[in-house]
């Protein structure tokens, strides 16, 4: 049994948040948000949610940070940013 319970607490996690999700129809979008100020900042336009707005917006400013190097070395990447 002790080797189950990892698995169990994942498949549990899922289900409790299925729950809350079909209960409250509630989901968040800041990930949405951190890989718009990521693919800007990719793309040279800094750290921006909207060119030419400099606010942060951002709940994670230093997550946001990590995307753009990959995205850098990924061959085409101006296609799916």
């Amino acid at each position: 049994m002790k080797n189950f319970t990892p698995i169990i607490l994942f498949f549990a996690a899922i289900a409790v948040r299925l729950v809350v999700y079909f209960a409250t129809h509630y989901a968040v979008d800041d990930a949405f948000i951190t890989f718009r100020y990521a693919a800007n900042i990719a793309n040279g336009n800094g750290l921006v949610y909207n060119l030419g707005e400099r606010v942060l917006g951002t709940s994670t400013p230093l997550f946001t940070g990590y995307p753009p190097p990959a995205a850098r070395l990924w061959v085409g990447y101006k296609s799916f940013l």
